[in-house]
């Protein structure tokens, strides 16, 4: 993850394949050797359920399992939403709740919600996982010798 770099408000991290000590935990209890990452949620879920009620225009009922998600979490119960916004709350809730699940990424890549400012310096988020310089002259699911795979809009030529 990543750490305060002192107490300038900078970031400190590593760069991909580089041990080191200044990462951060995100706390005891998710850092523990015991602790259970969850896969399945039926916050996961039901938040699936609300959004396919909301794409097929079941706005009250998308709405009814949105809220039930929120109040077990004390957060007030919305309502008046128009259907793009309530798609952007549903999916919003959902990448939260996936914090830690590579399906979180996987929604975001899908809808674009919730609408994640980029990070300092960056041009976009990456669409798929990025091979590593040296992976790529050995890895047999890249064309040789050292061609590129084809590229398409969610497949962007990475540079750096």
């Amino acid at each position: 993850y990543f750490a305060n770099a002192g107490t300038t408000g900078a970031v400190a991290g590593a760069t991909p394949g580089q041990e080191t000590s200044n990462a951060s935990w995100l706390s005891a209890t998710r850092g523990g050797a015991g602790f259970r990452q969850p896969i399945l949620t039926a916050d996961e879920t039901n938040l699936i359920i609300a959004e396919v009620q909301a794409r097929q225009a079941a706005t009250g009922a998308a709405l009814t399992a949105l809220n039930a998600v929120r109040a077990q979490y004390g957060l007030g119960a919305l309502s008046g939403l128009t259907t793009p916004q309530l798609l952007g709350a549903i999916l919003t809730e959902k990448y939260i709740a996936n914090f830690q699940n590579p399906e979180a990424w996987a929604d975001w890549k899908r809808t674009c919600m919730p609408n994640l400012p980029l990070a300092n310096g960056a041009t976009s988020i990456p669409m798929r996982f990025i091979y590593g310089a040296d992976e790529r002259s050995t890895n047999p699911n890249i064309p040789q010798p050292n061609a590129a795979p084809r590229r398409n809009a969610v497949n962007p030529l990475v540079t750096t």
